[in-house]
């Protein structure tokens, strides 16, 4: 186990996810965004692929488990730039777990894991402009808005803006030595 918050435990990935996995990249609104290089649903072979590509390499993220049933519900991806030392986060729900304060929860716990277990300098997430949800996760979590970059994201064919929100560790003291987050 990486770490847990008070509803949820996030871990390595493991094979035997599989099946839970693929139960979320079917999921049309949770892939709506583009998750795992795709942005619909994934076929079996898609879905195998990105599984090894993207979900098992612990060095990209880790598997979101609901603490009361112990299923794999999401995915907290947590990447490290060596070039830069630097962090970015992101994550994916299946939609039955949505408006519940999970992603919030999540990437609460991702920023407390990074900053005083990896002593993260910088911790940032990107997503596509329109998509509110997300934005409003990382409003939530307190996250300073840097910028937009314009027709920065390929979404479905058509060139997408792109917002960036970040966190210095600096800045995360604070909201902790607050208790905002």
């Amino acid at each position: 186990m990486l770490f847990e918050t008070n509803r949820l435990i996030m871990r390595d990935p493991q094979k035997s996810d599989f099946a839970a996995y693929f139960h979320l990249v079917q999921d049309e609104q949770a892939t709506a965004w583009g998750a795992f290089g795709y942005q619909r649903p994934q076929t079996l072979t898609e879905a195998k692929s990105s599984f090894e590509k993207y979900y098992l390499d612990p060095l990209l993220g880790c598997a979101v488990l609901d603490k009361t049933n112990q299923q794999l519900i999401g995915v907290l991806t947590m990447m490290f730039s060596e070039f830069l030392g630097t962090w970015e986060v992101g994550y994916i729900f299946h939609s039955d777990y949505w408006h519940q304060g999970l992603a919030t929860e999540a990437t609460r716990g991702a920023l407390r894991y990074l900053f005083e277990e990896q002593s993260a300098p910088y911790v940032f997430a990107e997503l596509v402009a329109e998509n509110q949800a997300s934005e409003h996760v990382l409003q939530r979590c307190q996250f300073t808005y840097e910028g937009l970059a314009r027709n920065a994201f390929n979404l479905r064919g058509v060139l997408r803006n792109q917002k960036r929100y970040g966190m210095t560790a600096a800045e995360f003291q604070q909201l902790r030595g607050s208790h905002q987050i």
